[in-house]
């Protein structure tokens, strides 16, 4: 008995289920390729704007930085100059002082010690013949425009022999605040004794002298 088969039917069908699975296949590839693309664009336009935004923050930290060195370049020019206005105003050249002081000694009298203050104050000790050179100094200090106080300290004696007698050396300091008169008829009196016994006397005054800043600002500015 003959059995007729047909395998027709079934090699169509393999070949439709092959063709479905390449299709399938394809689909998933292109959807694949499709996601990964979306993915791809997403990345870059969120790259693109992470550098925007880092540029953007770049510029502004640069404008800030800019404007912050313009500002402390100008509080640093507003600062030195403040400072040299301050430092013309404060400080007081002492050249101009210890001439003004030179041009009031008497032809003998010679300073030895100088010191100037921040504060205008001066402390000076100068060396004179007689004790009468000494009261006309301090007159001249007081009278001085430029001086606001003169005081007397002290004064100090020191008698040198002529040559040939050796040298005395004795020294005899006195207040004279209070008792400047006093004290000068004693030392002209002692003068006059030392001279007898051929001493030639020294006398170094010393004085605390307040000068008047403003006026020795205007001098130096009208020279």
């Amino acid at each position: 008995m003959l059995v007729n088969i047909n395998l027709l039917p079934r090699k169509e069908f393999k070949n439709r289920a092959k063709l479905l699975l390449l299709i399938i296949m394809i689909s998933v590839a292109l959807m694949g390729f499709l996601f990964l693309l979306i993915q791809y664009k997403k990345a870059t336009t969120l790259e693109e704007q992470l550098t925007k935004h880092i540029t953007t923050l770049q510029e502004t930290r640069v404008a800030e930085e800019q404007k912050n060195d313009s500002a402390n370049q100008s509080n640093h020019v507003i600062n030195l100059e403040k400072t040299v206005e301050w430092a013309d105003s404060y400080f007081v050249e002492t050249v101009p002082i210890l001439n003004h002081l030179t041009t009031l000694l008497p032809e003998r009298g010679f300073v030895q010690n100088f010191s100037y203050t921040e504060d205008g104050i001066v402390t000076l000790e100068v060396q004179f013949d007689t004790n009468t050179e000494n009261a006309q100094y301090l007159a001249l200090l007081t009278d001085s425009l430029l001086i606001k106080s003169a005081q007397l300290l002290t004064v100090s004696t020191t008698p040198i022999a002529d040559a040939g007698n050796g040298t005395v050396t004795t020294t005899e300091t006195t207040d004279t605040n209070n008792n400047a008169k006093e004290n000068e008829a004693a030392t002209d009196n002692k003068i006059e004794s030392e001279q007898n016994n051929n001493i030639l006397p020294r006398y170094y005054a010393q004085y605390e002298i307040i000068f008047d800043k403003s006026a020795i600002k205007s001098m130096q500015e009208g020279k």
